[in-house]
C-alpha cells in the first residue's frame, strides 16, 4: 500500500486526501465522498489540504484511516508500519 501511495504522488500528482481517495476507491462501486469524509476527519486535515505521503507520521496516519475504514478496525500497531516502511523508504 506504502507504494501505492508513492506512486500516486509521484506519479499521478495526487497530493490531497480527496485525490488519493477518489483513485483508491472511485465513485463506482464506493461511497467516494463519505469515505475521503472518514480519512479527512480521521487525519483531523482538511481533505483538500496538500499532504506528502512521504512524512512518515502523514503515510502512517493516512494507512491507520484507510485500514480502519476498509476493514472496520486497524489492527496494525506502530511497529508494523515502521518495518514496512523500512522495506520501501527510498
Amino acid at each position: 500500500m506504502i507504494i501505492i501511495l508513492y506512486h500516486y504522488q509521484d506519479q499521478y500528482d495526487l497530493h490531497t486526501i480527496s485525490s488519493i481517495i477518489s483513485r483508491w476507491a472511485p465513485q463506482n462501486p464506493n461511497n467516494t465522498q463519505r469515505y475521503i469524509k472518514f480519512v479527512s476527519n480521521s487525519m483531523n486535515i482538511n481533505a483538500i489540504q496538500r499532504i506528502n505521503v512521504y512524512v512518515p507520521s502523514t503515510l502512517f496516519n493516512l494507512l491507520r484511516s484507510i485500514i480502519l475504514y476498509e476493514n472496520g478496525e486497524q489492527p496494525y500497531g506502530s511497529t508494523t508500519f515502521n518495518n514496512a516502511f523500512t522495506l520501501v523508504k527510498k
